[in-house]
């Protein structure tokens, strides 16, 4: 862009390069502490059960961004919780047919479990 009222601007200058990096450098290190500040805020709000953005864990809703269990989905989540601790396990892909017979995914599906994003797998 060229300037009409104020006088050529060489950007070649080695004074005017110079300038322009060292505010380059100085915006890249404001964004970094920014990012690493808003990623330490975040842990620290996970770590204390906050709720810190996505679909919220099953189980719970978010109101004011904390988590408020809901009451439909407890019994389900303390019924998953009993099957963990006899030895069910998350998923029944890669498994023998055996532990897929143990596998939460068709205990949540066929018990009524309702799916909050696509299917249980």
């Amino acid at each position: 862009m060229i300037s009409v009222t104020e006088p050529d601007v060489d950007s070649n200058d080695p004074t005017r390069i110079l300038i322009r990096q060292v505010l380059g450098a100085l915006a890249q290190y404001e964004k970094t502490l920014l990012k690493a500040r808003m990623a330490a805020g975040r842990r620290l709000k996970a770590e204390r059960g906050g709720f810190t953005g996505g679909i919220p864990r099953f189980g719970c809703s978010v109101v004011r961004h904390e988590y408020v269990p809901l009451a439909s989905e407890q019994k389900i989540v303390a019924r998953i919780r009993v099957q963990r601790a006899e030895g069910a396990r998350w998923s029944q892909r890669r498994r023998s047919p055996r532990q897929a017979r143990r596998s939460l995914a068709p205990r949540r599906h066929a018990g009524g479990a309702p799916e909050r994003q696509g299917t249980w797998s």
